[in-house]
């Protein structure tokens, strides 16, 4: 009897993960909302679709980050880099420096809203969550350039225009991610802020279907006894 419960056991979890194999991240999922609860739900939704409790990188321009430091091209946590050909963007706690906006926290990045940025990672990303201040107009969206060659522009709503009203955006990807690129903001005031880049990888649907293999040959082994 228990030999025959450990196998029904086996062949449950062999299906499980079989099934979680073939339809993690079926499209591109975006999840947005304002400032407060609306940011809080929309969070704790990705996070629990991802089945993560925690982002593997955070970077939120706190610890580690001083006034007006210029944070362009400059490898900083999980290996990302944002770059500018006009070379504008750095950390502030100046309001004034992002449309009368506030960060989550005491700073910010301060980015120009004529400029175009490219969030580029060292090793493929398969989820990204940021939140952006002051934002009126993104004319071209959010562009995600997958490793493969392709890629999917994500809209952005429009943020508050002073105070904490920013806009969270998180997205998980069905496949590699290698940059974001972001162009034409629009605040209304030259400056727009970003805050809380929050990014990472999960288990890739390979990984779970080699699992599920491995523990169908265990079973098979199991029943040839």
């Amino acid at each position: 009897m228990r030999r025959d419960g450990f196998l029904r056991g086996c062949v449950f979890f062999s299906i499980v993960l079989l099934a979680l194999s073939s339809s993690a991240f079926a499209t591109l999922t975006s999840y947005q909302g304002r400032y407060g609860s609306e940011m809080d739900m929309a969070r704790a939704s990705w996070l629990s679709d991802l089945g993560i409790s925690e982002p593997d990188t955070t970077i939120d321009f706190e610890t580690g980050f001083v006034q007006d430091e210029v944070v362009l091209d400059t490898v900083l946590d999980g290996g990302m880099t944002i770059s500018s050909p006009a070379g504008y963007g750095y950390v502030t706690n100046d309001s004034a420096d992002m449309g009368n906006s506030l960060p989550i926290g005491t700073f910010a990045l301060a980015i120009d809203e004529g400029d175009a940025y490219t969030f580029s990672f060292a090793s493929p990303i398969s989820y990204f969550a940021f939140y952006i201040m002051d934002n009126s107009t993104m004319t071209n969206g959010l562009q995600v350039n997958y490793s493969d060659g392709s890629s999917d522009l994500v809209s952005i709503p429009n943020g508050g225009s002073s105070g904490l009203n920013g806009i969270f955006l998180a997205m998980t990807f069905d496949k590699d991610v290698d940059s974001l690129y972001i162009a034409h903001v629009s605040g209304g005031d030259s400056e727009v802020g970003i805050d809380n880049l929050e990014f990472g990888t999960v288990p890739e649907p390979m990984s779970l279907s080699l699992l599920a293999l491995g523990s169908l040959a265990i079973l098979r082994r199991r029943c040839g006894r």
